[in-house]
């Protein structure tokens, strides 16, 4: 992901682009009639601008205007809240001085380049004690503020091996990039849930979930305790305090939400405004829809052509 952000920057600077990092953004200007006219940093410094491109979660955005958006922009946002509310995922960031070893498929068959997802309940799939009720279970557990992850009874896990794919996120040891993306994690522990003795995410807390998130995958991959050289958890509230997310929630909103139901990238009732987060319309995790639509979108509004790209394995091509 690195990488793609590189490229973008570098063709956009190619092209003029003055690109400034630790420049916060206080306010989206909105002018008399509706319009937004530029952005007011932190430093009190304005900048002008005939289109105003957000890649913020739409509830930053919402803070970022005077008064809140506004009309079908907030029965858009108020939709997103409802469902995104509280979040629940979290995330395991994993050094690893060892790839693990599946115990469904122990020769190496490029098992390590994909996403593996384990699931509970799925050895059942059609039947009503199945991954369906075990998912239920899970974010009725999550929403009241306990734990449950043991083998069998645990939520949603996806599993992420970085560096197979590119080696060049290895450390100097060589030792491997890998994460664990939980989906219904508690956005608050109740009291004893993971902790004897407080609630919340305390130091004690977040270290019995890491113990307990790697007896998971120890199921799938014994052994993997003995990989492991260094772990860091994000919980919920990592996510919205280190990425800056309000919604505390990896994909900016809830993955329950419809795709048609998602934040538009034209902002309704603010011309000039566009919305280029994972929270908006399709979403689609990292797959960028959303930023080039806005993109397209504030293109239009500008009467800027934009041609199109074909991309091939190996590199960009010539437009066509």
């Amino acid at each position: 992901m690195g990488t793609l952000t590189a490229r973008l920057a570098g063709v956009a600077r190619a092209a003029g682009v003055r690109i400034e990092t630790g420049r916060p953004v206080a306010a989206v200007d909105v002018g008399a009639g509706g319009r937004a006219t530029g952005v007011t940093l932190s430093c009190g410094t304005s900048v002008p601008a005939r289109a105003v491109v957000a890649a913020c979660d739409p509830f930053t955005l919402d803070g970022l205007i005077a008064g809140g958006l506004q009309g079908g922009a907030k029965a858009s946002l108020d939709r997103a809240r409802l469902a995104t509310a509280p979040a629940t995922t979290a995330k395991l960031q994993l050094c690893l001085s060892s790839l693990p070893t599946f115990a469904c498929l122990s020769e190496p068959r490029g098992q390590h380049r994909t996403t593996s997802h384990l699931l509970v309940g799925a050895q059942e799939p059609r039947a009503a004690s199945g991954a369906m009720a075990a998912l239920a279970r899970a974010e009725a557990a999550a929403r009241a503020g306990d734990a449950p992850c043991e083998p069998g009874d645990h939520p949603p896990i996806e599993f992420y091996f970085h560096s197979d794919a590119d080696s060049t996120v290895r450390d100097a040891e060589g030792r491997h990039s890998a994460a664990l993306f939980v989906q219904l994690a508690p956005a608050a522990p109740r009291r004893g849930a993971l902790d004897p003795g407080a609630a919340g995410w305390t130091p004690a807390a977040k270290a019995e979930y890491t113990k307990r998130l790697l007896s998971v995958v120890a199921s799938f991959a014994p052994g993997i305790e003995g990989c492991v050289h260094e772990a860091v958890l994000f919980t919920p509230d990592d996510v919205r305090s280190h990425f800056g997310i309000a919604s505390a929630h990896i994909h900016h909103v809830s993955n329950t939400l419809a795709l048609d139901a998602r934040f538009p990238h034209t902002v309704p009732g603010v011309g000039g405004l566009f919305c280029a987060s994972a929270g908006t319309h399709p979403g689609g995790s990292v797959t960028g829809c959303g930023g080039f639509l806005a993109a397209a979108a504030a293109a239009a509004a500008l009467g800027v052509a934009v041609p199109r790209v074909r991309v091939r394995s190996g590199g960009w091509s010539e437009p066509g």
